[in-house]
């Protein structure tokens, strides 16, 4: 696993990080506070749709990627939909 980027912020004063790793097939996107994943989600994009999509947006698809996984975290995804198998229980 080679770490391509590593995107820090700060949510709620808790310290996160970013890791877009390669990976054989393509690139992985995960989030940490400190060595744990912060969530469940692994976001992934294979290298021909990486290509193309750089050939036609002009950045990597990963970087969409980091986005839509900060989202996931700011607007607290995780706390969501475990709220949402509590009320059915």
């Amino acid at each position: 696993m080679d770490i391509t980027k590593r995107v820090p912020f700060e949510f709620e004063g808790k310290q996160y990080e970013i890791l877009v790793t390669k990976h054989e097939n393509g690139y992985k996107v995960r989030v940490y506070i400190g060595n744990k994943p912060a969530n469940p989600w692994v976001y992934s994009v294979d290298y021909e749709t990486s290509m193309n999509f750089q050939y036609t947006i002009g950045e990597p698809a990963y970087e969409h990627l980091i986005e839509s996984a900060k989202s996931d975290v700011v607007n607290k995804r995780l706390e969501t939909l475990l709220s949402h198998f509590e009320k059915k229980s």
